[in-house]
This record gives C-alpha cells, structure tokens and sequence, in this order.
C-alpha cells in the first residue's frame, strides 16, 4: 500500500509550510530537493526538528530520472512544486532544470500501473503584462476600469501573454500535465499561483516581493519602488495556499485535467504603497525609499478570479492580509535575531503625503 506524499521542492517556502501540514496529519512526505535555494537547509532542519520520522529528504535534481521514479514509486500523491531559477541568459539551463524536470515526472507518473494524483504549480504569470487592460488610480491603488474585473479579478480565460522566461515556461509545462491529463486519463491538474507570502520565505525569491520588503526595513536597507507605487496583487498567506493544495488533492477527480487561478481574490488586493503603509506602522519608520523606472517585464494589476476553484471545492481564504503581514513580520523579526520594533515609536514618516 502506498503510503508517502512526495513534493518537489519540498525544502522551499511553500513546499516546507506544505510538508509540515501534511506531517501533521500523519502522513510521511518525501521531500524531493536538491536544498541549493535560499533557507532549503534551514527548512528542512525545521521539518526534521518537528516531524522526525514522518519526513524524508532525498537530495536530487528533478534531472535525475533514476531518483525521481523511485521517489514517485511509493507515492499515494504528487505535489510539484520544483522551480529552480538560473542566472543570467542561459534559457537551455533554466529548460533542462525546469521543463525537463517536469516531463520526467510526468514520464514516471504515466509508467506506473495506477498513477497517483498530481498537482503542478505554475504562474499567474502566464497572463503577462496585460497592457490592454484599462486600469484607473484609486487611493493608493490602481483598479481595472470594467466591473466585472474590479468585482471577481482575473479568470482563466484571460488570454496569455507570457513575459519573462519563467512566465514563457510555464505554459508550455501546463501544456504538457494536460495533454498527459487528457489523453491518458492521469488524475493532474494545474494551479496557477498568484502572490504567496508568509514564514519561511526569505525574501531572496523574485516571486516573494513582500518578504523582501520586510527583510529590507528590518535590516534598515533601501526599499525601491517601480513606478508610482499603485501596482496591485492579491496577496494569499501561505496557510491559505496550503489549505487549497489539500483541498485539490481531496476533489482530483473534478479537478483533473483542468487549470485553476488561486490568490487571495478580490478581499486581499493590496498595493505596493499599502503593503508600505502596513510596515511602517508595524516597525513605526521605513528605511528610505528609491524610486526606480517601471520594471520592463511585470503586471501593474493580478487579482485572480479564485471561483472555478471554490465552486470545485470549497476554498476561501480566511488570513487576512492585515494578520498575515502581522505574523510574517515577527517571524523575520525572529529569523533576524532582532526584537521587533515597537510600532508608533518616533520616526520620519517614509511616504510622503500617504
């Protein structure tokens, strides 16, 4: 009988919440790693230190075949959550970690006599800039003119546009869990992530903008701003995320072969300025700011319409972006070896005419 959950990238930001969730459930989880990211030694010291026993390391790269089929081999779930970001241009190293990695798991998948269920993570960064979407300034925050997007944000059938490598990636990779999906009858499904925040993200990660934020005004370094500071997503506290993994494990079988957006929704959009607005009065002052260019490649806007996914099963977010920042904060603070700041103290006011 088989009795592991493996996840890829297990050793991360999301795969260490989610395999200690699971942990706790008493299920035994294979965390498939090859521990080189930001904090992966540190996370997984963490997951040994409180499930010893139910959590096993295997040290490898999603290229080694041999590794991965016998991780696969024992496995009642699939979680895959591996993506290994390559410096600079070398886009055939970034396929060969990435792209390739998931055909090999969904070669591995397809050899077993009774292929466990999966679910791949990908982006809602597939969705690209979407320049032709007419935004409009409220407050500190911009918001898409046609109501329905301002009411439910972004739904799956958004056309894409990916921009970046990892954004021009990740379709191509969905393409392929479908088309396994689909014509072999495997029980995957795809979900595509918006913003995920919480404890034990560092910060280092180019998709953990508001762990960066933080870890930057704890060690009094600069914070920049692209642009005029409006940009939105729709932040989604990493217990929230972990919730909805669980839940698309629970209902695969409405699941499969489809493509779901998950974020924190309409109730959790929050701005770039607002997340700065949030700091300051947690830590009471912010290092100064740098106002840069807009990024090249970036979305000023990513609510994601979460209702395919709710109807299917159930998820709604409950940590508020308010608690969910709270919690990150003292977590860094702690992570830092620094007491946090006694919110109130007396400061220069950071953003002028906030």
């Amino acid at each position: 009988m088989k009795r592991t959950v493996l996840i890829t990238g297990g050793a991360g930001f999301t795969g260490s919440n989610l395999a200690s969730r699971l942990a706790n459930c008493g299920k035994t989880v294979i965390v498939f790693d090859d521990f080189s990211s930001p904090g992966a030694r540190k996370n997984l010291q963490w997951l040994m230190g409180l499930h010893r026993g139910r959590v096993r390391p295997v040290y490898a790269r999603m290229s080694d075949r041999y590794r991965l089929s016998e991780a696969v081999s024992d496995a009642e779930l699939v979680f895959h959550l591996a993506n290994k970001p390559v410096d600079g241009p070398d886009a055939g190293r970034e396929y060969e970690l990435n792209g390739a990695g998931t055909i090999n798991l969904l070669e591995a998948l397809s050899s077993m006599p009774n292929p466990p269920p999966a679910i791949f993570a990908s982006t809602s960064r597939v969705y690209g800039g979407m320049d032709d979407m007419e935004l409009r300034p409220r407050g500190h925050m911009y918001e898409p003119a046609e109501p329905e997007l301002r009411e439910y944000g972004i739904g799956e059938k958004m056309p894409l546009e990916p921009d970046g490598r990892y954004g021009c990636f990740k379709p191509c990779m969905e393409g392929f869990v479908l088309k396994y999906a689909r014509e072999r009858g495997m029980p995957l499904t795809v979900l595509r992530l918006g913003c995920i925040y919480g404890p034990r993200q560092t910060g280092a990660e180019e998709q953990g903008w508001v762990a960066q934020i933080f870890r930057k005004a704890i060690s009094g370094e600069r914070i920049a701003v692209n642009g005029d500071g409006r940009q939105v997503r729709d932040i989604l506290f990493v217990d929230d995320l972990v919730e909805a993994f669980t839940l698309a494990a629970k209902n695969i079988s409405r699941l499969a072969g489809g493509v779901y957006n998950i974020g924190g929704g309409p109730a959790n959009a929050i701005s770039l300025w607002q997340v700065l607005l949030k700091l300051e009065e947690l830590q009471g002052w912010l290092p100064p700011l740098v106002y840069r260019d807009w990024r090249k490649v970036g979305q000023r806007y990513f609510v994601s319409d979460n209702r395919r996914f709710s109807e299917a099963t159930g998820f709604r977010p409950v940590v508020s972006n308010s608690d969910g920042m709270d919690m990150l904060y003292h977590w860094m603070c702690d992570r830092a070896g620094v007491r946090p700041a006694r919110a109130g103290q007396p400061g220069r006011r950071a953003i002028m005419g906030a």
